[in-house]
């Protein structure tokens, strides 16, 4: 069946009137578009390289960095900025990974307490144990990744214990 040429008009229109049409460029600068810079974080995870199995923990530091141009806003949710509530990290000994044994919080969407601002060059770390979700008891090098979300891209630790 043929479309009318009244509709295909109609449609036409209705399409250019939707056509994104570009911000116009600072002066100076005619002609060329200017993307966003995108937000750049930094993640860098820390620990002691060895710590005895007499020690009752076993500190891992998390850390995060602004290191863009503008400020962002970061969900501390399933990251250790909000404490050990979940399977954050992926700690192996023996190239066998430990199963988590600790707690496990379920939520419904994230409120505006739950997120973190940070301006251009600053950055915000917390401190955690990681006794409160995994069996570090064997001795042995372990190797911790953080895993949780974000899709932040942190170092890989290792730390011995004997």
């Amino acid at each position: 069946m043929a479309a009318r040429p009244g509709i295909a008009q109609l449609l036409l229109a209705v399409v250019a009137g939707c056509a994104v049409k570009p911000s116009p460029a600072p002066e100076g600068q005619a002609g060329r578009m200017q993307p966003a810079a995108p937000p750049v974080i930094t993640c860098l995870l820390q620990a002691p390289p060895h710590v005895s199995l007499t020690e009752p923990v076993v500190p891992v530091t998390f850390m995060l960095h602004n290191a863009g141009i503008a400020e962002i806003r970061v969900l501390a949710r399933h990251t250790p900025l909000e404490g050990i509530l979940g399977d954050l990290f992926e700690v192996t000994l023996a190239n066998q990974r430990l199963a988590y044994r600790g707690p496990m919080v379920k939520r419904g969407a994230p409120d505006a307490s739950e997120f973190v601002t940070l301006a251009p060059g600053d950055h915000v770390r917390a401190t955690v144990d990681l006794l409160e979700g995994y069996d570090l008891s064997s001795a042995g090098q372990y190797t911790v990744r953080f895993s949780g979300t974000g899709g932040y891209a942190c170092n890989e630790l290792r730390l011995t214990r004997d």
